[in-house]
């Protein structure tokens, strides 16, 4: 198990600095480049996981190394065209529809993970896995080969102080390191679980990232209408109420109502997240503020693999109350941080729904006469 964890450390770093390298080459060069660049490197990453799992190439020791080198590739893989290919996803949106277009993109994705995941396992296929990932990853490649994806030419270069200077953007940020700390010290709790739950968490993660995907649409629509910080805000208390149910009795059942509820929660929150993101930073360079506001989380969620690397554990009668300290402190920087939804679009919305719902009043009046 330290092995894994260890990997798990050079994944998350890879992908953190692979990220930030990522953001500043991306003002210097084409960003649909910079895309197909990506999607090339996770091919190679594929690659280097088949060649990887051949076990009549490498020694032991050599495999070991193999490992840990895979882990960094997959982690420069995923990070460093990550902040460009959502910044893409901003300047291809504007702002009153981009919490529909996040919500529904987070659901195919979260879909086809799953099915990736899912159809490879229960066909009993090894490197055929990676190979249908690869395939995957060349539809992308092809996707981003056929698309602009050009950045606005109003957009103009931030120093990465000038990120941290955004007052709304350090107020949403708050908040979202809070979660990613709160979902590193469950693994506190899940090191410490007997084996009885070993086959209920596999379920228990299925049903977190099902629920995940579904209820990614739902705060995407509501974004839209009503704005940003409300929904954030439901997600915060669902997050809450995930960690009373599994306080209130450890058993199998609650566990997995934790887990589905918790997934409707990180649907609300990673939904609105990614939109808020759009919008803080749509006066400046895109990939810094998804650079920072991706990263920093993932520092803090690689606390996860040290507590499974020392074996540390606690109950949940223990992390209640700092779950309960956690829930209160976010919900107070995105109480005072700024709407980015602008009011005259939730005005505007509001009343052409209005006018709507009158002119089918009409309508009916008018059948009945």
């Amino acid at each position: 198990e330290s092995v894994v964890y260890t990997g798990y450390f050079l994944f998350l770093g890879a992908a953190a600095i692979s990220a930030i390298i990522g953001s500043i080459v991306s003002e210097r060069v084409n960003r649909r480049k910079l895309l197909v660049i990506w999607i090339v490197l996770g091919l190679l990453a594929n690659l280097s996981i088949i060649l990887g799992d051949i076990p009549t190439v490498f020694t032991q020791e050599i495999g070991l190394v193999t490992f840990y080198l895979i882990s960094a590739v997959l982690g420069i893989s995923v990070g460093f065209g990550f902040p460009s290919c959502l910044a893409c996803l901003a300047d291809c949106t504007t702002v009153e529809e981009r919490g529909r277009v996040t919500g529904i993109t987070l659901f195919l994705t979260l879909v086809i993970g799953m099915l990736l995941m899912l159809g490879p396992n229960a066909l009993n296929l090894g490197i055929e896995m990676f190979i249908l990932f690869g395939v995957v990853k060349g539809l992308g490649l092809f996707a981003f080969a056929s698309s602009d994806c050009k950045r606005k030419k109003s957009e103009k270069s931030r120093s990465w102080k000038s990120v941290f200077n955004s007052k709304d953007f350090t107020l949403y940020l708050f908040p979202w390191l809070l979660f990613s700390l709160a979902g590193s010290l469950n693994n506190l709790i899940f090191v410490g679980l007997g084996p009885e739950y070993e086959i209920i968490d596999v379920i228990a993660m299925l049903l977190h990232y099902l629920a995940w995907a579904v209820c990614s649409i739902i705060p995407g629509i509501m974004a839209d209408r009503i704005g940003r910080k409300q929904p954030l805000m439901v997600g915060l208390i669902l997050l809450g109420v995930s960690y009373a149910v599994f306080g209130i009795y450890s058993h199998p059942v609650t566990f997995i109502l934790y887990q589905v509820i918790s997934g409707v929660a990180w649907g609300f929150i990673f939904t609105v997240y990614v939109t808020l993101l759009g919008d803080l930073a749509s006066y400046g360079s895109k990939e810094k503020f998804y650079a920072m506001g991706v990263i920093m989380p993932v520092t803090l969620m690689s606390l996860s693999a040290l507590i499974g690397l020392l074996n540390l554990t606690a109950g949940i009668t223990i992390l209640s109350p700092i779950y309960s300290c956690i829930l209160f402190l976010s919900m107070y920087p995105v109480w005072r941080a700024s709407e980015t939804l602008p009011g005259k679009r939730i005005r505007e919305r509001a009343m052409k729904n209005h006018i709507e719902k009158i002119g089918k009043l009409i309508e009916e009046s008018e059948k009945q006469d």
